[in-house]
């Protein structure tokens, strides 16, 4: 049998690369023998990190310096695939072609790729559709909501060919059983990927915080940072904001802030160092800023061992309630605030745009006061989760 799996955000975020491992174990429980393909725009660099699987280039990729030569790049490569004329393809992407329209199963990787439309959009609803078979098993998707009504039709068009939708929040589980009109038969509410892996390198995160100057027994708490400029928030004033919350945790409860890298640099990739080298003045001597990027399972033991984190970025917060940690979530989009809400923490939850620091620290001194209470509740939520995975297993073989 023949998997390709389609539209990997990428192992070079580590949310993206925990919800990636995940959903190949997923696979390879479901189809032990199965072959399979793995479609990224860097499949040289993946293949060094999972190199049990094969690894192909992306269709449209394009690896022109320049804005507007990578677009007009991405758009000569696309137009061959959409016509269905592979031979004018470049060679690394006719074996994406030639192993989509081979495959048995198309999967479409967990993740937030199928929201407001850029171009993006539908270079991943291409890639959804050139199996022969036709057959389609799309992961825990954040969908819509889609201003564009051609995104949004041709979204509900490809999705329809899928045999489960599984979404991962209430609202976009509302969004495309009202507003695509799709059978409730066909839809499945289901935790973020990234819940399902939850292996932690202890060692490796007392090695960093030990490098990062700090005591084996100090109190921390962690967060990760977002490129709040994207929502019309200065930058300055985000990290103001976060600066002050650190600050007023050192000195009322004695918790150093540990500031994560969440996301690491590649071809095309613009990752966050450049985020915590601009927010470290900010900070000061209330925080210490971890530079390097670190495995996924060395950041969940970081966070493992916090009294409190209070993220910007979505997995960041999902590592911390994976580790059934109280979690202030500083919400930049929809799937951030479904999530929370799904685990039962949606008073824990600031609106970027709405962040105002009493608000922030409110909330980080009731969620340190009902700390307790929290990591049992927690618990509960994450053991509920990873009971479903078995079902998750078995509408897989059902395709």
């Amino acid at each position: 049998m023949n998997i390709v799996v389609v539209n990997i955000c990428g192992a070079l975020n580590s949310g993206d690369h925990t919800q990636l491992v995940a959903l190949l174990k997923v696979i390879n429980e479901a189809y032990p023998q199965a072959r399979v393909t793995c479609v990224h725009r860097n499949p040289e660099l993946h293949a060094e990190i999972l190199p049990q699987f094969q690894w192909v280039e992306s269709l449209g990729t394009s690896h022109s310096m320049g804005r507007i030569a990578r677009r007009l790049g991405n758009m000569e490569r696309l137009l061959p695939a959409f016509l269905r004329l592979p031979g004018l393809l470049p060679p690394a992407q006719k074996a994406t072609y030639t192993a989509l329209r081979g495959a048995d199963l198309v999967v479409a990787c967990a993740g937030g790729y199928l929201g407001d439309p850029g171009p993006h959009v539908y270079t991943a609803l291409l890639h959804l559709t050139l199996s022969r078979h036709g057959r389609l098993f799309v992961f825990p998707q954040s969908i819509g909501p889609m201003h564009s009504l051609l995104a949004k039709h041709l979204t509900a068009k490809v999705l329809r060919r899928a045999k489960f939708l599984l979404v991962r929040e209430p609202c976009t589980y509302d969004y495309v059983t009202q507003e695509m009109g799709f059978d409730r038969e066909k839809v499945r509410l289901f935790p973020d990927m990234a819940f399902y892996e939850r292996d932690v390198d202890a060692d490796g995160a007392q090695a960093v915080l030990q490098k990062l100057g700090l005591r084996a027994d100090e109190r921390i708490a962690a967060t990760t940072l977002w490129p709040s400029s994207r929502l019309g928030v200065p930058e300055s004033r985000y990290f103001q904001i976060l600066g002050a919350a650190a600050r007023t945790l050192l000195k009322d409860h004695g918790i150093r802030t540990v500031v994560l890298r969440q996301a690491g640099d590649a071809e095309g990739i613009e990752g966050d160092t450049h985020l915590l080298h601009q927010a470290a003045p900010y900070f000061g001597d209330a925080a210490v800023m971890a530079y390097d990027y670190h495995a996924p399972a060395v950041l969940r033991g970081i966070v493992r061992t916090s009294q409190v984190t209070y993220g910007t970025r979505m997995h960041g917060n999902v590592f911390s309630l994976a580790q059934c940690v109280p979690t202030v979530a500083i919400s930049y989009n929809h799937k951030t605030e479904g999530i929370m809400q799904m685990c039962g923490q949606g008073r824990f939850i600031i609106k970027l745009q709405e962040l105002q620091l009493p608000f922030l620290l409110d909330r980080l001194q009731e969620a340190l006061q009902d700390q307790v209470a929290i990591r049992l509740s927690l618990r509960e939520y994450v053991a509920g989760f990873q009971q479903r995975r078995e079902e998750l297993v078995e509408l897989l073989r059902r395709c």
